[in-house]
């Protein structure tokens, strides 16, 4: 099972800022976090043809894109995060 509390910040949710701006807070916040995450996550086939920081980039855009119809109410951002890394992992999994 995923650990997803490995963020060592409190959670932060980017609709307090009402904008995208708190969802960039959000990304930076927890950054070293989630490459940290990916690198845990990543098998080591797939480390040999993607870098982590081509994953994390790939879910910054994801989070972007997605960012108006998460609830965050619901959910923590990390957590949220930690799920769009995975989703990303399987991307490149099925791409390489």
């Amino acid at each position: 099972m995923i650990n997803y509390s490995q963020s060592l910040e409190p959670p932060h949710h980017p609709t307090e800022n009402n904008d995208q701006v708190g969802l960039a807070e959000v990304l930076e916040q927890h950054k070293e976090a989630l490459v940290g995450f990916i690198k845990r996550n990543l098998g080591l086939r797939l480390k040999q043809k993607v870098e982590a920081h081509d994953i994390l980039q790939d879910t910054m855009i994801s989070a972007i894109k997605g960012f108006d119809s998460m609830d965050f109410d619901q959910f923590d951002s990390y957590g949220w995060l930690c799920h769009l890394v995975e989703q990303r992992i399987i991307d490149a999994t099925l791409q390489k």
